[in-house]
């Protein structure tokens, strides 16, 4: 996955203790699984990405297309729910 210009939710990431390096991390894994989410309240698409980081801890990463950025809305741990998502397809 290409990506453009790239900013963050500062706030967000400083709640969860997640830097852009690990952000950065995850966007660019090899072994990653890509969830898509429901549009934005302003349309636009979105996905959830689930991916180690080099020092394995394993993150959830929302990121929100704008035609001009790509915008790190959330990053945390991996929930529950996603930790099963990426073991169910990685699997396969």
């Amino acid at each position: 996955m290409l990506y453009m210009t790239v900013t963050y939710d500062d706030d967000n990431l400083a709640k969860h203790k997640v830097s852009h390096d690990e952000v950065d991390e995850v966007m660019d894994a090899d072994l990653r699984v890509d969830v898509e989410l429901l549009p934005s309240r302003r349309g636009n698409q979105r996905i959830m990405l689930i991916a180690f980081t080099l020092q394995g801890r394993l993150l959830e990463a929302g990121i929100e297309f704008f035609p001009e950025r790509d915008h790190v809305f959330h990053a945390d741990d991996a929930s529950k729910q996603y930790k099963a998502e990426f073991e169910r397809s990685i699997k396969q």
